[in-house]
């Protein structure tokens, strides 16, 4: 599966995925555990990036 929506859907059918940021699960699965990013996370993070890039530290 050469695509992104390919490489999710074979991760998602055999790993567990956790938020790595909060560590809440994202789909239930395998051992082991793969990482990526709830909602709750991105938005804090984007709200984060946008403050630093106002500040002009980003």
């Amino acid at each position: 599966m050469n695509t992104i929506k390919g490489q999710v859907e074979l991760l998602e059918n055999k790993h567990k995925v956790e938020c790595g940021w909060c560590g809440s699960l994202l789909h239930e699965g395998a051992q082991p555990a793969s990482h990526g990013i709830c909602k709750e996370c991105l938005d804090e993070q984007l709200a984060i990036a946008k403050t630093l890039k106002k500040m002009k530290l980003l």
